[in-house]
């Protein structure tokens, strides 16, 4: 036991050293007017200047409003949305009909960020959704609440006895997480509405600070953004660290997890550092498909989304191993990974100097970001049998929505690559919503590009769903 516990702080610990180095490179970088030429050694001392100076921006108030009023919407759409699933698909007997009903209350978080936009665009005119205030912030809480919650409803796949309790349970699981970060949100389908008639009603800290601190180079700006919006959600953050331990406390797994530690060692890293190899051959300047550009953008549209499903969900399947294993004290380190470690400045200026930039293995490192917190919802799953098959089992299910997550999300090829013909079909998608020149814009083009672009998670997602469960079943 001594040992497994030892292996699992190791684990814990390499883990956290990856996810924290970009945030400490943030924070000491508010405190200098850093300068790209001279370096963050070379960017002279400036103190609390960059804070000071984006506390007393007039835009500060607008965007921290506009913050909390999405997430807070968010929190309680989700958190309606997921308890009435999981209540509908725990009190399924037919295993298939569960399966069914996991996928179809699991769409949110697999249908393409992007795709949104082109309903809402075939549905509302501009005009409306530009003039309404209210409108634009329960759209943009409702598909971020759904999108994010619609994640946990694999959870009713693996929970047994009483449903109700186990969908009360799995909720406050949502909101503890979401309290952790409740100042930061996924920008891709903020950014997504790229029109400056929006910022008054849509700003958040994360479009804000994408939008004035990478995009215009405004690097100390972003990071002092960052360090404020930390210092602003910790109070709610403790309070959601205080519910994770109540819902970790009876967990009997916690204490007397199965089977060798070992075997997850080998599962969840094995296949990273493989990727990481094979990543690393493209480096260069990389090699064109000899096909049309949209059948390129797919080839590296799955070679990115699965390659960054594997790594996310291989190291975020250790971290829950890990967690089992050290109980209270791995739940509280995963949170405090958790809670530092949503931010695209950091983690592309740490790829950066590591020579990733304009490389898919940048874009894998830019989503390393989620590994925590499929680490804790791992955890959480595995809570009456902690043993590898378990976890394998989870593993699949995660994949599956880790591939939809990372398929539709364009943020991250859009911060790390910068040669159009290594563009994923993500951003070509992106790129056609925001009539940018890309590629055959007819109309049969366009509707068979945006309808494969849907269908393609959708299917992964399903077939490792029922697979799952199937696994599941058999056990």
């Amino acid at each position: 036991m001594r040992n497994k516990k030892m292996v699992s702080m190791v684990c814990v610990l390499g883990i956290g050293l990856v996810l924290l180095i970009p945030s400490l490179l943030l924070v000491i970088m508010s405190l200098t007017d850093y300068r790209p030429v001279s370096g963050l050694l070379g960017s002279s001392f400036v103190g609390f200047a960059n804070i000071a100076e984006f506390l007393s921006q007039l835009i500060f108030m607008r965007v921290l409003k506009n913050t909390f009023t999405i997430s807070i919407l968010a929190l309680f759409i989700g958190a309606a949305y997921l308890f009435t699933a999981f209540l509908a698909i725990g009190n399924s007997r037919n295993r298939m009909v569960k399966a069914a009903l996991t996928i179809v209350f699991a769409l949110p978080a697999i249908i393409p960020v992007n795709a949104y936009i082109i309903i809402l665009q075939a549905i509302l005119p501009t005009e409306i959704m530009m003039k309404s205030s209210v409108l634009l912030q329960v759209i943009a809480a409702a598909e971020y609440g759904l999108r994010y919650s619609a994640v946990f409803v694999i959870g009713a796949m693996f929970s047994k006895g009483n449903i109700l309790r186990e969908a009360t349970k799995y909720t406050f699981l949502f909101v503890a997480l979401r309290l952790i970060h409740i100042l930061t949100m996924d920008t891709a389908f903020l950014n997504s509405f790229y029109n400056p008639l929006t910022y008054e009603h849509l700003d958040t800290f994360g479009s804000y600070l994408y939008r004035t601190g990478l995009m215009q180079s405004e690097f100390s700006g972003y990071a002092a953004g960052y360090v404020v919006q930390l210092l602003i959600q910790l109070l709610p953050a403790v309070v959601g660290v205080f519910l994770l331990m109540i819902l970790f406390r009876d967990r009997s797994s916690l204490n007397s997890s199965s089977g060798n530690f070992l075997p997850s060692i080998i599962f969840a890293v094995l296949p990273v550092v493989l990727l990481i190899l094979a990543l690393a051959t493209g480096t260069g300047d990389g090699v064109y498909f000899e096909q049309p550009r949209v059948i390129q953008a797919y080839a590296y549209g799955m070679l990115i989304a699965a390659a960054s499903a594997v790594v996310v969900v291989g190291l975020g399947m250790l971290l829950a191993r890990a967690v089992v294993n050290l109980g209270t004290v791995g739940v509280l380190l995963a949170a405090v990974l958790y809670f530092v470690g949503d931010n695209l400045l950091g983690y592309y200026m740490v790829g950066r100097s590591l020579g990733m930039l304009d490389t898919f293995a940048g874009v894998v490192f830019q989503n390393m970001y989620l590994i925590a917190p499929v680490g804790l919802i791992g955890a959480f799953m595995m809570k009456e049998d902690g043993s590898v098959s378990r976890a394998f089992t989870i593993s699949v299910s995660a994949f599956g929505l880790a591939f939809a997550w990372f398929w539709g999300d364009h943020m991250s090829a859009l911060v790390a690559l910068r040669s159009a013909y290594k563009t994923p079909l993500s951003m070509v998608i992106y790129q056609l919503n925001n009539r940018q020149n890309t590629i055959d814009h007819s109309p049969d083009a366009i509707q068979l590009t945006a309808t494969l672009y849907v269908l393609v998670p959708i299917l992964v997602a399903g077939a490792c769903i029922v697979v799952s469960r199937f696994i599941e079943r058999r056990k």
